[in-house]
């Protein structure tokens, strides 16, 4: 889709997710572009970063543009290099709510100086965790715009919402979707 049709498209967003900030295929000049004018707009952005393969400097610029940012423990060293504990200070500098998903041990918000951590409600067990990053992010964007901004319950509801993804996706049906489209043994 040319770059005309997304910023026509993005005039009319009330929330915009940029799910792969830091990988989504758009230079990030047209991207940094594009990001400012839904900023411009009023228009809330939750952004996720992606990959352990990232250029910090980039991130700082990206991640700076959005209201709120998730990323996981990978993603976060790949950021900053240090453990996570150290890493934290590296987000609170950006001064941009961000989240950083721990997998079943739930996620930290980073949110100025305080750092809260949200537990899903409930474990999960047995279930197959591709893409429950994605639901994970998924879910911070809903609850994002359903609380009127507000990131704690933001991230709450994405927690029970990557939980629910996990619990409901058992672990063969990833090998079963594979084979429905003609992949087996490593492919899948």
């Amino acid at each position: 889709m040319p770059l005309a049709q997304v910023r026509a498209l993005l005039r009319e967003a009330e929330i915009v997710c940029v799910a792969y900030l830091t990988g989504c295929g758009v230079a990030q000049g047209d991207l940094l572009q594009l990001l400012d004018a839904l900023r411009a707009n009023g228009v809330p952005i939750v952004g996720g970063v992606s990959g352990s393969r990232v250029d910090p400097a980039v991130v700082n610029s990206l991640l700076s543009k959005c209201d709120l940012v998730a990323m996981n423990r990978a993603e976060l060293r790949a950021i900053d290099g240090r453990p996570l504990d150290s890493a934290v200070d590296r987000l609170r500098e950006i001064g941009v709510p961000a989240v950083v998903t721990l997998g079943e041990l739930g996620a930290l918000l980073v949110d100025g100086p305080g750092v809260r951590r949200y537990v899903p409600e409930r474990t999960v067990s047995g279930g197959q965790t591709l893409g429950a990053g994605d639901a994970f992010l998924a879910g911070l964007t809903v609850g994002y715009a359903r609380s009127g901004g507000d990131a704690a319950r933001a991230c709450q509801f994405a927690s029970m919402t990557s939980a629910a993804w996990v619990a409901a996706l058992p672990l063969d049906t990833i090998a079963i979707g594979a084979a429905s489209v003609g992949l087996t043994g490593d492919e899948a």
